[in-house]
């Protein structure tokens, strides 16, 4: 951004380092799909509306008792046809080259959505929050997604990678 000291652009990379974007699905008083970013900080996590109404919330490490990153694929059949393919097929073999050029094909449309589900205590009952995760890049945020939860982990109440939480009744 125009005008940044040095501070602020390495203030805001390393913001970029350890937050998530994504559009809240459920779990905080805020319309679905909300535009915020996760942002992992040193005491828990922050997550911060990215709209003109600005709200935050903050989550303890100590109250997460589990990450969970999932995906959803879509496979969609669609037909396209090829304009191109038929005004080349008839200019080289007249109508039936037409024909043959601009014949329907299938396609295949193959589409990944991210979620990211944080689990927590609350009053001695469990809350999900329900977050799908957006970029660009999927493998980006996936990669990074994946590296801040193996970071904090460790800070949270979430049991060790394959066991089973403990919740108390």
């Amino acid at each position: 951004m125009f005008g940044e000291t040095r501070e602020q652009k390495a203030a805001r990379k390393e913001l970029q380092k350890r937050s998530l974007p994504a559009l809240h699905l459920s779990g905080l008083p805020l319309p679905d799909s909300s535009y915020c970013r996760i942002i992992f900080e040193e005491y828990g996590l922050t997550i911060m509306t990215e709209d003109e109404y600005r709200k935050q919330f903050s989550l303890a490490y100590n109250k997460i008792t589990d990450f969970q990153l999932s995906f959803k694929k879509n496979e969609e059949n669609t037909m396209v046809s090829n304009p191109g393919g038929a005004i080349a097929g008839a200019l080289l073999m007249g109508a039936p080259g037409a024909m043959l050029g601009g014949r329907a094909k299938k396609k295949k449309v193959i589409t990944v959505e991210y979620f990211l589900v944080i689990t927590y205590k609350k009053d001695n009952a469990l809350e999900n929050l329900h977050f799908q995760l957006r970029e660009e890049k999927w493998e980006v945020v996936v990669i990074k997604a994946e590296k801040l939860i193996e970071k904090y982990r460790p800070l949270t109440a979430c049991p060790a990678p394959g066991a089973a939480p403990v919740v108390e009744l």
